[in-house]
């Protein structure tokens, strides 16, 4: 772990691109730059003092309470950050996490809904987190109770892999009733994230603003049972502005806690009643049958990045991908060509579109 890296991270005031470029510039990765090394190496006298002395202390409160839980954690500097956060506004700075970091890598669904569930929405919940996770679906959520918890338990039921987004630390995880399904998900290789510490305080916009996460590390999203104003409606908005598939299961008319989901279809999410439906969105059938050879499972994350940005596109070429993901040139160009030979598009040098 990165010393340098932990402390640039608690500056979020700063932009990234400030901040990435002040980790260039010092080599050794467990120094703790100074303030002069900082100023210097943007030119500029942005850090002050005061700014410097105070994310200093909180530095060391922050590695003390890593070391204290034996906590893993990842910087938007380090090379394993999930590519899927980095294209997202609003990045996270810092991650804690516990469990297996390999699951971000995996194809994934969010599944999100009420906190107040009906037998009905339990019952989806359950049934679709269980037929995804067989199929090869890292199923996410953030662990609140309601639709997340079962979601959660649908997929560990399966022997498949779930991760946990919280919107309060790791080490007093809310609801605390779910701590023990929390303890089960790490145990069984999945894997728990949140971009908070104990010393941040557990307030409600943080479950909020944690959706971002739970949208942007996923490829799709599924809606179970939203009322006209649920935090639910917030991933899907997230989600939307990400470039994500939404898909809905529909709810009764006169049933409250389906008044959102219901509106998310009227307005273009996908209505989804089997698991088929969201299968044959990734190219793929039920029971682990796949379409020729468009097994998304069979992509690497950035081969996942590019294609649904071309998913999403229609007809790209390979400068409109490289500004639109943030990837380099060369490595858009390099991925076209092996999605080309793989089948997934066609891509003649210039123009990229899915192969059909």
């Amino acid at each position: 772990m990165s010393r340098k890296k932990l402390f640039l991270s608690l500056f979020k005031k700063l932009s990234i691109e400030r901040l990435a470029y002040i980790d260039s510039t010092i080599e050794e990765d467990n120094k703790i730059p100074s303030i002069e090394e900082m100023n210097d190496s943007i030119n500029s006298s942005i850090v002050d003092n005061e700014l410097y002395s105070s994310k200093y202390d909180y530095f060391i409160q922050i590695e003390n309470y890593i070391e204290k839980n034996n906590l893993n954690y990842l910087t938007y500097f380090d090379d394993k950050f999930p590519q899927k956060l980095r294209e997202i506004a609003q990045a996270p700075r810092l991650l804690y996490y516990k469990g297996n970091l390999d699951n971000i890598g995996s194809l994934s669904i969010a599944i999100v809904g009420t906190r107040k569930p009906s037998n009905y929405g339990i019952w989806a919940a359950n049934k679709f987190s269980k037929e995804l996770a067989s199929n090869g679906f890292c199923v996410i959520s953030g662990m609140a109770s309601g639709i997340d918890k079962f979601a959660h338990q649908g997929a560990l039921e399966s022997d498949g892999k779930t991760i946990c987004v919280l919107g309060s630390s790791i080490t007093k995880p809310y609801p605390k009733t779910n701590s023990k399904l929390m303890q089960t998900v790490i145990d069984s290789g999945g894997l728990v994230i949140s971009e908070y510490s104990d010393l941040s305080p557990i307030i409600p916009a943080n479950f909020a603003y944690r959706n971002r996460i739970v949208s942007g590390l996923s490829d799709g999203i599924l809606i179970i049972e939203a009322g006209m104003k649920s935090g639910t409606l917030i991933t899907a908005d997230f989600g939307l502005e990400q470039g994500k598939n939404i898909f809905a299961v529909p709810g009764s008319i006169d049933s409250v806690s389906s008044i959102g989901t219901n509106n998310l279809i009227k307005q273009g999410a996908q209505l989804v009643t089997c698991v088929n439906d969201i299968l044959e969105a990734y190219g793929m059938n039920y029971g682990n049958v796949v379409t020729g050879s468009k097994d998304m499972r069979s992509l690497s994350e950035i081969e996942r990045t590019i294609y649904g940005c071309i998913q999403s596109k229609g007809i790209c070429t390979a400068d409109m991908i490289s500004i639109h993901t943030s990837l380099n040139i060369k490595d858009v160009t390099g991925i076209l060509n092996i999605l080309d030979i793989k089948s997934f598009i066609n891509y003649d040098g210039h123009i990229a579109s899915i192969k059909t």
